[in-house]
């Protein structure tokens, strides 16, 4: 990906599966499906994937990966990045929207 086409990533926000996409295990596989794709999973793609259903954030995901797989940290935390950004420009990991009600959205009033 060159720099005209890099997405800004709020590392913070929660995120969330597209409601697209489905995860399928066959003959010891396991895939993502999208429409009529097929996209098979590696382990670290497949813990990426199954970290993604809580709304955690890109960070917490990464972190969880990390923490699960035995294999040295560094590289399964740049594997795991990878994976997810890959996931996110696909569009089967999007942006949890914001809750609404919650205190923050009052309206603020003067004194």
């Amino acid at each position: 990906m060159d720099e005209s086409e890099a997405v800004s990533i709020d590392l913070h926000q929660p995120l969330r599966q597209s409601f697209e996409v489905r995860r399928r295990r066959y003959n010891g596989e396991t895939a993502l499906v999208v429409h009529n794709g097929v996209y098979v999973l590696t382990d670290i793609a497949d813990q990426v994937w199954r970290h993604t259903v809580d709304g955690r954030s890109f960070v917490e995901i990464i972190e969880a990966v990390a923490d699960r797989l035995d294999a040295d940290r560094a590289s399964t935390v740049a594997a795991a990045m990878g994976v997810l950004e890959e996931l996110m420009t696909l569009g089967f990991v999007v942006p949890r929207p914001q809750e609404r009600g919650g205190a923050d959205d009052e309206p603020q009033t003067g004194g």
